[in-house]
């Protein structure tokens, strides 16, 4: 059983992290050629529409983050297909609905063209992704990622070669890029539709049932939905200061960055989709175990992507040399990678798994409020990009230290070490690259990581020794 299980846990991330390379090789695609391709403010309008995109979810009402939690561990066999496919249907029926009123309404205001094609299509968006992510949601609860990963390769692999053929015909517009995203994403629910046919074509049951269902699901998951909505807005709200006192392209260009980073942050979130359903099913005490060793470990990892910010920034700044204000705010946003890794890999993960949605909520909610306080006063009062820029960051790290103390404590176990040199090291990151050349400013920081790890050698061995142990 145990060796099953881990056959099982390996297949999934196999194809996870398949799903997050091609991700990667897209978000090179669409972060480096797109950009090169379109120019400045067309690119900000593309990276618009991602931003509003972003936050779709919202209108699903915590539906599938419902299922997600209430089917966690559960068989695909066991869970109930009518009633399932029935609030399916239900949902996406008002969303179509809602869609239809939204896009009617926007046609009638007085909104400038390109803005008002991006709210069209976002509104489009939300139907198809919506849809995915509710059949994604009990794949990923019945543990059988793999389908949820393939869908996600489907639309990426679809996407990837649209991009190819546009670098080929070099179009000047960003509309062209949008309809071919929202198309992609489509093939992708039309893959988990058919995997999920005995979910979608299942017999209809009283509206009643299904509405009663859906509330009750929608009660389990709203607090998750609404604290991942929040987690987003972090970044968000000051985004959205930007676009409103800076203009479009100071917004594309601070959205570059934060491109440019998540290109770290993408694997991470898929190592714990599949840590979910597997920590499901462990005792308190292995739970304890393998969050003292990930929370240890992945330090190490997450501070050493901060030393490739040189050799990345030396090449793009020649491939994008119009560009060259966002690799400045990048060496600002990259410790995002450590505190924002953290959270979504582990952090984020234990709380699910523990049933603390409502603190993961309040957290993020209280994590919101300073992140638009402080922006707030980088963006009206300062009117200056970059101290906006370092609000975010301060905010997100924010949240991470709060986050460790609690369940640190929750988990009855000490708090470590490596939280104090992440900020040490993120703080002297950021220092260096805004002050020093860029060479010296590497081999400054690499030498401050050498020093953390030797300083935390014994944590360290501990950490290899344990995963030689789990192979």
């Amino acid at each position: 059983m145990k060796n099953d299980l881990t056959k099982k846990f390996a297949s999934n991330l196999t194809y996870a992290f398949l799903a997050q390379f091609l991700s990667l090789m897209l978000s090179v695609l669409m972060s480096l050629i797109v950009p090169k391709l379109l120019g400045v403010e067309q690119f900000a309008y593309w990276q618009l529409f991602i931003f509003y995109s972003g936050y779709v979810g919202f209108f699903h009402l915590g539906l599938p983050d419902g299922i997600y939690l209430r089917y966690g561990g559960t068989e695909l066999d066991k869970m109930d297909k009518s009633l399932l496919g029935s609030q399916l249907r239900v949902m996406t029926t008002m969303h179509i609905i809602f869609s239809i009123v939204g896009i009617t309404v926007l046609s009638f205001l007085p909104i400038e063209g390109d803005r008002k094609f991006v709210w069209i299509m976002t509104a489009v968006y939300m139907v198809v992704t919506n849809a995915f992510w509710f059949l994604g949601f009990i794949y990923q609860a019945a543990n059988q990622t793999k389908n949820y990963s393939i869908a996600t390769i489907i639309s990426k692999i679809s996407f990837t070669i649209c991009v190819v053929a546009l670098m080929i015909f070099r179009p000047e517009n960003f509309q062209i890029y949008v309809l071919l995203y929202v198309l992609a994403q489509g093939l992708s629910l039309i893959y988990c539709i058919v995997k999920g046919k005995a979910f979608v074509f299942s017999k209809q049951i009283s509206v009643k049932k299904t509405l009663s269902e859906m509330f009750y699901n929608a009660k389990i998951g709203i607090n998750l939905t609404f604290s991942n909505l929040a987690s987003s807005f972090i970044l968000g709200v000051g985004r959205a200061m930007i676009d409103a006192t800076q203009g479009i392209s100071s917004f594309g260009i601070v959205s570059l960055a934060i491109s440019l980073t998540n290109f770290f942050l993408q694997f991470i979130s898929q190592i714990s989709m599949v840590l979910f359903p597997m920590l499901r099913q462990f005792d308190k005490e292995k739970m304890k175990k393998v969050f003292v060793l990930v929370r240890s470990g992945i330090s190490y990892l997450l501070c050493a992507i901060l030393a490739l910010y040189v050799p990345v920034k030396f090449i793009l700044s020649i491939w994008l040399p119009q560009y060259k204000l966002s690799l400045e705010y990048l060496a600002i946003l990259l410790p995002l990678c450590i505190f924002d890794g953290k959270m979504q890999l582990l952090y984020n993960t234990y709380l699910k798994v523990l049933r603390k949605e409502k603190m993961l909520l309040l957290i993020n909610i209280i994590s919101l409020g300073i992140s638009a306080g402080l922006c707030s006063i980088g963006a009206y009062v300062l009117n200056n990009m970059m101290a906006v820029v370092i609000c975010m960051v301060a905010a997100i790290a924010i949240r991470s230290l709060i986050t460790n103390i609690y369940l640190s404590k929750i988990m009855e176990v000490p708090n470590e070490i490596n939280v104090i040199w992440e900020c040490v090291l993120s703080l002297i990151f950021i220092v260096i690259n805004l002050t020093l050349p860029m060479y010296i400013a590497f081999f400054v920081y690499l030498a401050a990581y050498v020093i953390y790890c030797l300083v935390t050698r014994n944590t360290l061995m501990e950490c290899i020794s344990s995963i030689k142990k789990l192979r």
